[in-house]
């Protein structure tokens, strides 16, 4: 089964190998003939011949110093070299490696009138500049939707963007971090006439004073506004009204920005029932942070929640029933170079509607044995969120220093009515509320660096669950009800010390971390606990402490970068069960070694490796005994078990990037087994579902391959895009006391094309294709497949006039024998005079109402019905300053 993959990787290492054997390296000095002074910003190139085609280029630096690398096999070569202070001159060198000093005549050079014609992307350095004027479309209206053209950068749905297949670490206006995380209300709302480049810094290491001593693989984005936009205030407003069948529609914006060179401020207000999702918007994503000292731990999941609440793989505004309002406002005080205050409020009201029908085949281990459940739901949900950050940064060359304070509270309340195979109503209660603060340091000092770091959390989750069954079908049931709560508190501590010798940094870190959490929960239905010889309660004390000693050492060389981690964790763990009246007491050393290298073939293509071993202990949650009720069907308990997992992770990258062809491509291997003492199991008892743990070997693998290109073509204004994949995940599925060796196969296929083959008209295509198919010794699934393509045709009549239409097609699998296809149509006219925009949108021209699609959870197979956003008109008025 692994003879494909086999045969990839040798295929990889004989391009790396050819690669290597033909590669040409030329280095030099430019030097001025009469006083030997270094020549800076000479442009030199490498062509086969004088005056033809350049294949690669570099820019002398301040001490004179150039350096080209190629593939040619020819047996000599032309260095072209061009100075405006020494006119052109040429050198013709043999075909092989050389490093030599170079002088240059003075010239007068006479300028003549010329033309010049702009690259779309060029680089200075590892900053990459990508030119906004060069792809954006007159339908453009905010950076972000210039920044899904851009090749090398990927822009998922929920809006996090990624640059060579990995997230960035950074998101930068005018080199300021105004938002952190949240970057999508500066993609979202900055209008794309005020950006004159986006710049990409590869590499990017946030914090200065490291930037010698611990490097990094992910890059930041930062946008460099037009003069006349920097410092100026800019507003922006619309208000709009529609209907639908299901009654009224209304759409309401409001944004004021200012990008000065000491304050930047942006403040944002939204309101729609149309199906947009604010949530994206306002979310934070992530940044990279393994390539960061430090990050923030996720959320706190919620210990209850609903059958559903799912997403479909269609528009969102497709489904989304939806009545939001949401308010931002972020402030950033540039104090001097180096200090910066900054203050962020965001406030969300979110409520939606969900009606679906769902339902599930579980195996129960032949064909005549299985139990089927078919349900309708009505899910309406409530959420409120708020948030405050206040930060203050110091990010000198020799010392930094940052500060960040948040208050965190989340309030969410979940009604579902049940009807099918049960009828019941359910009621979900799930607050979060957390405060927590992350202090880090960094000193620099002749080549010493001494780092420290704090984070402290504390969340509180009180969260209750009600059932209502219908009196008249279980009069004995009655109101079943849940109260959950989990406390944590949260704290990881850092001191590292580092020494700079040469290429080489040693590193020594000390750590310090801490979990003390408590878990309560009451049932008051006994029925299913009792049955199973469970309690119905937790009352569970959670301790872990942590001492690490982690040695590092980096060394970074021209071509090569080397970095060995290699941590000890002594952690010490106390759990006290006083519903079970059990302790436990484990004391572990775990040992978690990493080794990633990184190599430069040329400007152009590098290679990056890694390998990692992983030996982690459970939470809390596995551990606790006691019965907990997820909702109406789904019940969960450990067994007491403190899991241990082993996991080791090997990745193999290739990425290569042309930016003077407009070409941008990646490969990536990632190969993940895994092993547990912790088995999860699932059993049945009527139609209830019961997740419970058990000791035993559990073994997983998982492959992972995608594949990414993008080019530019300037000459048609055309961005091309394809991307692939493929996952293999082998594993276990503990169903019924079934044991069920199981292999899933997932494979994916994209394409993005946006063109503007004339001035009047754009076309945009995204089609993405993905299959998915379990077999085991046993069990053959089929191939269930889903293709989805979505398309715009803009057209602009004249400069204030914009027509558009835009498609949506999906076919996608609902049995061996049944297949749904669907045909979505919106069209929209825009006619924008000076400051005003007026727009009319016809959205689902064709009234489509409902969408099915299924798909599998091992060997059971689950399916959805969707009610859909009925045929609805929108009329806006928009009005900028």
């Amino acid at each position: 089964n692994n003879i494909p993959v086999r045969i990839s990787i040798t295929l990889l290492f004989l391009f790396f190998y050819t690669l290597c054997a033909s590669q040409t390296v030329i280095e030099g000095h430019l030097k001025n003939r009469v006083n030997s002074n270094p020549v800076c910003d000479a442009v030199c190139t490498i062509s086969l011949k004088q005056n033809s085609e350049p294949l690669g280029y570099a820019l002398s630096d301040a001490e004179g110093y150039f350096r080209i690398a190629l593939y040619l096999t020819s047996d000599s070569i032309c260095l072209n070299i061009a100075h405006l202070s020494y006119g052109a001159q040429m050198f013709r060198l043999p075909n092989k490696n050389c490093l030599r000093d170079f002088e240059l005549n003075e010239k007068v050079l006479e300028l003549q009138e010329v033309r010049v014609k702009g690259s779309p992307i060029w680089s200075m350095g590892d900053t990459l500049n990508y030119n906004v004027g060069a792809f954006q479309s007159q339908q453009d209206r905010v950076i972000g939707d210039v920044l899904k053209k851009l090749p090398g950068i990927e822009v998922s749905k929920e809006g996090s963007i990624s640059y060579q297949g990995k997230p960035i670490n950074r998101f930068y206006v005018e080199g300021m971090d105004l938002l952190q995380n949240k970057y999508s209300i500066a993609t979202n709302n900055i209008p794309v006439d005020a950006v004159e480049r986006v710049q990409v810094l590869e590499n990017h290491q946030p914090v200065k004073a490291l930037q010698d001593v611990k490097a990094s693989e992910n890059a930041a984005i930062n946008l460099k506004l037009r003069e006349d936009k920097k410092g100026a205030w800019a507003f922006n407003a619309e208000v709009g009204s529609g209907g639908n069948a299901d009654g009224v529609l209304w759409h309401g914006k409001a944004t004021a920005m200012q990008f000065g060179h000491k304050r930047q401020t942006i403040g944002v207000f939204k309101t729609n029932n149309t199906g947009h999702n604010l949530l994206n918007e306002f979310n934070g994503h992530s940044l990279g942070t393994s390539d960061l000292y430090s990050g923030e731990p996720p959320l706190p999941s919620d210990l209850v929640n609903p059958v559903s609440l799912s997403t479909p793989p269609l528009e969102e505004s497709r489904y989304l029933d939806n009545k939001s309002y949401a308010f931002s406002l972020n402030n950033l005080w540039k104090i001097d170079e180096n200090k910066s205050l900054r203050i962020q409020a965001t406030w969300l009201k979110d409520r939606r509607r969900q009606i679906l029908n769902e339902w599930s085949n579980y195996y129960l281990g032949d064909v005549d044995s299985s139990l089927f459940i078919d349900e309708w739901q009505t899910l309406r949900q409530s959420e409120n969120r708020g948030e405050i950050v206040l930060s203050f940064t110091n990010n000198a060359p020799s010392i930094y220093v940052d500060n960040t304070f948040k208050l965190y509270g989340k309030w969410t309340d979940i009604q579902s009515m049940v009807t099918g195979t049960s009828d019941l109503f359910q009621r979900f209660k799930t607050p979060l509320l957390l405060a927590q603060n992350n202090f880090e340091l960094v000193r620099n000092k002749n080549g010493k660096t001494f780092q420290f770091y704090s984070f402290c959390r504390y969340s509180g989750q009180p969260q209750r669950l009600e059932v209502l069954s219908d009196p008249a079908l279980q009069e004995a049931t009655g109101l079943i009800v849940q109260h959950t709560e989990r406390n944590v508190f949260h704290t990881m501590n850092r001191v590292v010390g580092s020494r700079s010798m040469g290429r080489s940094v040693f590193s020594a870190e000390l750590g310090f971390n801490a979990d003390l959490e408590h878990l309560s929960s009451d049932l008051n239905e006994t029925r299913l606990a009792d049955m199973l010889e469970k309690s119905n309660e937790n009352h569970i004390r959670w301790n872990r402490i942590e001492a690490a000693l982690a040695p590092r050492y980096n060394y970074t060389g021209t071509k090569i970068k080397i970095e060995l981690y290699l941590p000890v964790i002594l952690t010490n763990l106390q759990a006290n069960d006083k519903v079970g009246d059990m302790k436990n007491h484990d004391f572990k050393a775990l040992i978690n070694p990493a080794l990633s290298l990184r190599y430069v073939f040329n400007n152009y293509l590098e290679m990056r490796l890694s390998g990692n071993f992983q030996h982690e202990l459970g939470d809390m949650l596995d551990f606790a005994d006691g019965m907990r009720m997820l909702n109406y069907r789904s019940f969960t308990y450990g067994s007491g078990i403190l899991e241990e997992r082993k996991s080791q992770t090997y990745t193999a990258r290739l990425l290569f990037r042309n930016q003077v062809e407009s070409l941008f491509a990646n490969l990536s291997i990632v190969y993940r087994p895994q092993h547990s003492n912790l088995i999860r199991k699932t059993r049945f008892i009527g139609d209830n579902t019961i997740s419970f743990g058990e000791y035993g070997s559990n073994d997983r693998k998982n492959l992972f391959i995608t594949a990414y290109a993008g080019k530019y073509f300037g000459e048609i204004k055309t961005n091309i895009t394809v991307n692939s994949g493929y996952t293999r995940m082998s594993y276990k599925q503990y169903q019924q006391a079934l044991i069920l060796p199981l292999t899933s196969n997932v494979w994916s296929a994209g394409l993005k094309i946006d063109t503007d083959p004339v001035k009047w008209c754009n076309l945009k295509i995204d089609a993405n294709f993905t299959g998915n198919k379990i077999t085991s010794d046993t069990y053959k699934s089929g191939m269930l497949t889903q293709l989805q393509v979505k398309g715009g045709w803009f057209v602009f009549p004249s400069d204030n006039w914009q027509l558009h239409v835009k498609g949506e097609y999906l076919n996608n699998e609902l049995t061996e024998s049944e297949r749904m296809n669907l045909f979505f149509c919106d069209m929209g006219v825009k006619y924008s005079k000076q400051r005003w925009e007026l727009t009319a949108d016809w959205m689902n021209i064709f009234n489509k109402r409902a969408y099915e699609y299924t798909s599998y959870d091992g060997v059971n197979i689950q399916g959805s019905y969707y009610k859909l956003r009925p045929a609805g008109v929108l009329f806006t008025v928009g009005f900028r300053i």
